[in-house]
């Protein structure tokens, strides 16, 4: 309890004293460990192939996929594909198109997203690589147009 100063004061007993039971379980009460997203799914499955990794002679490599078509990914595939490629190209270090070092994303040249192709990837500032994609859907709607 508090006085008109705002100060608590002595002598007084929380309504919760020696009482059992007032307050819900945790909601983590008994649980260990985390779910993985890829549990009882086999190398063979897609969704996983797609990330794995093969370990080449010098350096990591992503696993060859067809070029039949362009790729396509939900959100939470479209962040571990950009992950996996930190894991292989690292982080850029400066923008390809004004030498911004900051706010670094990896950008997809052809954007058709085929990741065996480490060479398809530029770095670009989160800026420079909007106005890319920008520019790339404009031109293919223009095509598409006629």
């Amino acid at each position: 309890m508090r006085n008109e100063q705002g100060q608590f004061v002595k002598g007084i007993v929380p309504w919760n004293k020696d009482k059992v039971g007032v307050m819900p379980i945790p909601w983590n009460k008994g649980k260990t460990g985390f779910n993985v997203w890829n549990k009882g799914l086999t190398k063979d499955d897609p969704r996983v192939a797609k990330y794995s990794l093969n370990v080449g002679s010098k350096k990591t490599q992503f696993k060859k996929q067809p070029h039949s078509q362009k790729l396509k990914f939900t959100p939470s595939e479209y962040r571990d594909l950009h992950y996996n490629l930190r894991k292989v190209l690292g982080n850029p270090t400066k923008c390809n198109f004004c030498n911004s070092p900051n706010n670094l994303e990896w950008a997809n040249k052809s954007h058709m997203y085929h990741i065996e192709d480490l060479t398809d990837w530029i770095s670009l500032c989160v800026k420079c690589h909007r106005r890319y994609d920008r520019e790339y859907n404009e031109k293919l709607e223009d095509v598409k147009n006629g």
